[in-house]
């Protein structure tokens, strides 16, 4: 990358305002907003501070009560039914 670029990308990946909660932070930056938990680890990027907050909140306490297992989540198993 280039000087100036990586410029404007360290610009854009900085945060502009920063909110700290009882276990999370949440970060707005350039682009939208991104929460963090205690360790600094990320995780969640949402356009909406609103979004960023909820489903923070709503991981981190299915986290704590053992409910959001990856191994219990189906994403996208690939069936498509029905006829075409």
């Amino acid at each position: 990358m280039s000087g100036r670029c990586l410029d404007k990308f360290n610009q854009m990946t900085k945060p502009i305002n920063s909110t700290d909660y009882n276990d999370f932070r949440v970060d707005e930056l350039w682009f939208g907003y991104q929460s963090y938990d205690k360790e600094n680890n990320p995780l969640i990027r949402s356009h909406h501070l609103e979004d960023c907050i909820y489903w923070t909140e709503r991981y981190l306490a299915s986290k704590e009560d053992g409910e959001w297992s990856s191994s219990n989540r189906v994403l996208n198993d690939g069936v498509v039914g029905g006829k075409l």
